[in-house]
């Protein structure tokens, strides 16, 4: 399964360090995805110290004789520029807090404490922002590694498969649950948030799993064209269109029109690469059905997404408890902004907003809408700060520089639309809050990046080793083709 059929050296399977590396993704995934998107807290808890295991794999790889990665020391430095800048902020803010608990006449309550110079990081309380800051860098640490110690595209493309059939088969019970009208996960679990999608606590939290998913699902099917030719229609690829098929179709039943939109569009750019590799394979015997097929299916989704923009207007998303009469998500949105306004650059501490902003308000709203700033570059910006929210977007920012400077392979183009699509609705909603799709972005990111780079040693491009591989298709085809029973 997923053989790479181009390789210039068949003879350097995946490395052991490749093996422990799907391994810990796979156990992240499968945690996440069973944790109810990784927002239970005991799945919180897991993530992040499992998570923590891909310094350990760094320093195991430097000892390994299977293909030792090089020097790793100032490339691992500057791509953990959120760890450090996020630990140090921590442990400066320990000696700065920003509120305490009080005891009072039977009842516990916050107090917002002085505050000190905007200059200085703070602190909420202890172990919140502990769990939060683990969560997110043990995370990214496990994220960073397939930058780092991957040299084979096959580790990407067998670990990617798995979290293509598994969020397909997620997607498919959340459409049977919306068909069904249930209102318990999996029929049997009871939920008191009508907002859910299969085991995800909100629908738009899964809708951004599932487009990064689909692109990924669509980019993995373009590279099985490419491996394989017109021979790519078999079992790993009719499963790989399946499960898109199913993340394609949960997305219009939980999605509001902006889901749907950018949906169709990393839909169309799956496709389009889809098309333009089978093209490219038989470039010798013109397009094809197929190619013609991908090309229709494409511009299917394109104008799916013109119609969607033509009838939306204004409500892009449908944010709970907001309406006409009630403005309530733009009024939360300017008191976030002077909130942050008053710290600018290290912000109120990890994990504070829901506190933090209850107690300016002067009202307990509790942990349901109020717990998010609906918009994670706000959530960002308010609890980490501008210096806080540079960290996390700059290595994000240096990868894409790196990816149009070298090149992105065309099988590639569906999984980083799917990137941009989730980047544009951090901006105005809140899929990072999910560590599902935090972790699976990241994965994602650092995956193309290396694998664009990896590409050029692993596969044969050169236009004589082309024509033997041609060439030995076309004698496997006949083999196959011919009669096996006795000629009379």
């Amino acid at each position: 399964m997923f053989e790479d059929e181009h390789s210039s050296d068949r003879s350097l399977p995946e490395t052991g360090i490749e093996v422990m590396l799907r391994f810990q993704w796979y156990f992240l995934g499968l945690a996440a995805v069973v944790g109810a998107g990784g927002n239970v807290a005991w799945a919180r808890g897991i993530l992040g110290s499992f998570g923590l295991l891909g310094p350990i794999l760094v320093l195991a790889s430097r000892n390994s004789a299977e293909r030792p990665p090089g020097r790793l020391g100032l490339p691992y430095a500057l791509l953990m520029l959120p760890w450090w800048i996020g630990v140090a902020s921590f442990l400066c803010g320990q000696a700065n807090p920003i509120y305490e608990m009080h005891a009072g006449d039977k009842m516990q309550y916050w107090e917002l404490l002085p505050q000190p110079s905007a200059w200085v990081p703070v602190a909420g309380e202890f172990k919140t922002a502990a769990l939060g800051l683990l969560l997110s860098i043990g995370l990214y640490a496990a994220a960073v590694n397939a930058f780092l110690l991957a040299h084979n595209r096959l580790a990407f493309a067998r670990s990617w498969v798995g979290f293509i059939w598994g969020a397909g088969l997620v997607g498919f019970i959340g459409v049977v649950q919306k068909i069904t009208g249930a209102r318990e996960i999996l029929w049997f679990i009871p939920v008191g948030n009508p907002a859910f999608f299969a085991d995800f606590p909100h629908r738009a939290q899964w809708c951004a799993f599932a487009i990064l998913w689909m692109g990924a699902g669509l980019g993995l099917a373009a590279w099985l064209v490419r491996q394989r030719s017109w021979r790519w229609l078999n079992t790993d690829g009719w499963s790989l269109l399946v499960a898109a098929g199913a993340l394609a179709l949960s997305i219009a039943c939980a999605g509001d029109p902006l889901y749907w939109l950018l949906g169709a569009l990393v839909a169309a750019a799956g496709c389009l690469a889809l098309g333009w590799q089978t093209w490219a394979e038989r470039r010798q015997q013109g397009p094809g059905l197929h190619a013609i097929v991908c090309f229709s299916v494409a511009a299917v989704f394109v104008l799916a997404a013109i119609g969607v923009t033509l009838q939306s207007g204004q409500g892009w998303i449908a944010y709970a408890g907001d309406h006409p009469g009630n403005a309530v998500h733009s009024r939360m949105l300017q008191d976030v902004i002077a909130l942050c306004w008053q710290r600018p650059w290290f912000g109120w501490g990890t994990n504070s907003f829901g506190i933090v902003y209850s107690l300016f308000q002067q009202a307990d709203l509790g942990l349901g809408y109020w717990a998010y700033a609906r918009s994670d570059l706000l959530q960002s910006l308010f609890e980490n700060g501008v210096i806080g929210t540079l960290a996390w977007c700059l290595p994000a920012v240096a990868l894409g520089v790196r990816l149009f400077r070298t090149g992105l392979r065309s099988f590639l183009w569906a999984p980083f639309a799917g990137l941009l699509a989730v980047a544009a609705l951090a901006l105005v909603d809140f899929p990072f809050a999910c560590p599902a799709v935090f972790f699976c972005f990241w994965l994602l990111l650092f995956g193309i990046s290396r694998w664009t780079e990896v590409d050029d040693e692993n596969h044969k491009s050169r236009s004589e080793d082309r024509r033997v591989i041609e060439r030995s298709r076309r004698a496997e085809a006949a083999v196959a083709a011919a009669p096996t029973g006795p000629v009379i």
